[in-house]
């Protein structure tokens, strides 16, 4: 019953079961490659319920156990886990290292040749590009891929996620044209399969990544023109008010945005906004992503005292989430200074300028 929780995602009431099911199973001795399967699964559901601390609790309780049992896939399979929850918490070195340990087991029992290792290797190249570090994410993901290619066929969804992932690489590298041509190659083959409506999101995803190349292309109309298909592909499998669909939103207002046409950016913003601070309390940093872009249209209508207000409260979060050494951090002190110059607080800009500048000097 917990396991068929997980995937409805009702997380709350899954966390239930298996705190049952670890009770059980320590009163009656259940054997320890059992107890360890229940930690790794309450680690699993305290992440995605945002319970970080205990699920970093219950992860490394699995992992002590486990290493008491030699080298084996589940022992990488938990340093994975705990990879993947370092980087929800924004701790992409952190990750890395946890990969790295998954990794050196894989290679130990495997020889570096199985779709654990692809696994791993896609988790690492996911840290890389959180760091920027786009050629060695580039070369994960290629590594990644071509096990998955060896065990499953070209065309397989997860060879061509991998695929996706290298293209969003190029495009994080200012590489359009051979970004372009990967998204272009990825669309081709998810419409060239027997039933493409069952990858319809995967399909919405890629025309969502040609819009981004064309919104850096300066080509804004038809950035426009694939964001509002990509969302009402989305539409069409996911609630209106799903995340997925909210990030399309946001960016079809960043291509208004680039149109010169605020007012129905900020619309569409606020509207975004609003669902974020119902519906989505706990995603922090599509929060900041959204707060920030309002205060840029604000900026750009000349509504300074609104931009500020926006950049300030962007500010705090930032410095709570990344710190003040952090680039996002000096980010946003840039766009507040940028308005202090506008209102003619030019002492004040000042001031931040020169902090900003000492910032990126460190940085």
């Amino acid at each position: 019953v917990g396991v068929l929780t997980i995937k409805i995602g009702d997380y709350q009431t899954c966390l239930e079961y298996f705190s049952t099911e670890l009770e059980v199973r320590r009163d009656i001795g259940s054997r320890t490659c059992d107890i360890i399967f229940t930690k790794r699964c309450l680690g699993d559901i305290h992440r995605r319920l945002k319970n970080y601390d205990e699920s970093l609790r219950y992860f490394t309780e699995a992992i002590d156990q486990q290493q008491s049992m030699g080298r084996s896939k589940p022992l990488a399979s938990l340093f994975n886990a705990i990879g993947v929850l370092q980087i929800n918490k924004g701790n992409v070195d952190d990750a890395l290292q946890y990969f790295e340990n998954a990794h050196d087991v894989l290679k130990e029992i495997e020889g570096n040749n199985d779709l654990s290792t692809a696994t791993t290797l896609q988790n690492k190249g996911n840290a890389y590009y959180a760091k920027e570090s786009f050629d060695k994410a580039i070369i994960s993901y290629r590594s990644s891929m071509r096990l998955l290619k060896k065990a499953l066929g070209d065309d397989h969804e997860e060879v061509l996620g991998s695929l996706s992932n290298i293209g969003k690489a190029y495009f994080g590298k200012s590489l359009f044209d051979e970004a372009m041509q990967i998204f272009e190659l990825v669309l081709q083959k998810y419409k060239q399969k027997s039933n493409p409506e069952v990858n319809s999101l995967e399909i919405s995803s890629t025309i969502n990544s040609i819009a981004g190349i064309h919104l850096k292309r300066g080509s804004f109309s038809e950035s426009v023109m694939c964001y509002k298909r990509s969302l009402k592909m989305k539409e069409l499998i996911l609630d209106s008010e799903d995340i997925d669909c909210l990030e399309t939103k946001r960016n079809l207002a960043w291509a208004r945005f680039k149109q010169t046409r605020y007012t129905d950016a900020l619309s569409i913003l606020n509207r975004v906004l609003a669902v974020l601070k119902t519906k989505h309390t706990d995603n922090e940093l599509n929060l900041i992503i959204t707060l920030e872009m309002i205060a840029s249209v604000f900026f750009k209508k000349r509504a300074y005292r609104k931009a500020k207000l926006n950049y300030e409260e962007v500010l705090n979060m930032k410095l709570v989430r990344f710190g003040e050494s952090h680039r996002q951090y000096v980010s946003t002190l840039h766009n507040i200074a940028l308005v202090h110059g506008e209102e003619g607080n030019l002492d004040s800009a000042l001031e931040l300028l020169i902090d900003v500048l000492q910032k990126k000097t460190i940085l």
